[in-house]
Parts: structure tokens; C-alpha cells; sequence
């Protein structure tokens, strides 16, 4: 099983797009409470705003939790790759030798 640097990178942007979204959730939520507090008589929708500061909050949770689990999963496959790797290299046959020939035995010629 091969690291595929690919798969993280796309893992970590989709989760710097629900980083941008949830805190795009949060901003909005509680600027429309600001405006909703003052413009109590005119404006509804008090319990939207919560829920947008709501989800918004969970978003921001799971992308960080998301984001730390990204990292150790790919450290974690990068260093069995590399392991695997050593392992190859030190599983590799070595090239025979030939033994060296008696003392006043005639070489052999190519």
C-alpha cells in the first residue's frame, strides 16, 4: 500500500471549505443577532441566527478534529510506506561473489 499525498491534500482543502463555511455560519449568526437586538420590533428570526452560531460553532469543531486526523492519518501511512520501503531494501538478494581461488590453482579466463 503506497502514500498517496494526493488524498490528503484534497482531504485538507475540503476541510479548509467547511472551515471557510462554518465560519462564514458564525459571523452571520451573530450579526444578525446584533441587528435582530436592535430592531426587536421589526425583526424576526432570533432562533436562526442561534442555530446558524450553532452549527457554525460544530463546524469549526469538526474541521479542527477533522484537520488533526488528517495530519496523523497521513504521518501515519507515510511512515509505514517508509518502513515498507527499508524493509524491501534490506530484503533485497545480494549479488553472489565468487570465491577466491586456492593458492597455486591456475585462474580461469573469459
Amino acid at each position: 500500500m503506497a502514500f498517496d499525498p494526493a488524498g490528503t491534500v484534497l482531504s485538507l482543502l475540503l476541510l479548509a471549505l467547511l472551515l471557510a463555511a462554518a465560519i462564514g455560519a458564525v459571523v452571520t449568526g451573530v450579526s444578525a443577532r446584533r441587528s435582530i437586538a436592535r430592531n426587536a420590533d421589526e425583526l424576526r428570526g432570533g432562533g436562526l441566527a442561534v442555530a446558524g452560531i450553532v452549527l457554525g460553532s460544530l463546524g469549526l469543531l469538526l474541521c479542527v478534529g477533522g484537520s488533526a486526523l488528517v495530519l496523523l492519518l497521513a504521518m501515519r501511512e507515510a511512515r509505514i510506506a517508509r518502513a515498507e520501503e527499508e524493509t524491501a531494501a534490506l530484503a533485497a538478494p545480494v549479488p553472489a561473489v565468487p570465491a577466491p581461488a586456492a593458492p597455486g590453482t591456475p585462474r580461469r579466463t573469459r
